[in-house]
């Protein structure tokens, strides 16, 4: 019954990822910014919730202050905000940038 799992599962991510992929254009950075601040919020509450490794809870507060970061992006000159959250990820999340 994994497998069915697998399936539902998928059929959901493409239901919530579909607003994301019909308005996305590959000159908005400003959508790239929100589409990883959106996918680290879930991932978040995912380490939250099923605590999945034993560092679930600081796993799931890194990331939710880099979602913060990233969501302060509003003016165009808030890009230090934006570098501050890359940095963060550079030094937080293993394999960001290798």
């Amino acid at each position: 019954m994994l497998w069915l799992r697998e399936i539902i599962y998928g059929i959901e991510n493409i239901i919530v990822w579909w607003k994301f992929t019909w308005h996305d254009r590959d000159w908005d950075y400003d959508f790239l910014i929100a589409r990883m601040a959106y996918k680290m919020e879930r991932m978040a509450r995912h380490h939250r919730k099923y605590g999945i490794c034993e560092n679930s809870q600081e796993i799931a507060e890194e990331l939710e202050e880099c979602a913060r970061l990233l969501k302060v992006r509003g003016d165009h000159g808030e890009l230090d905000k934006i570098n501050e959250a890359l940095d963060f990820m550079k030094e937080k999340v293993r394999g960001w940038w290798d």
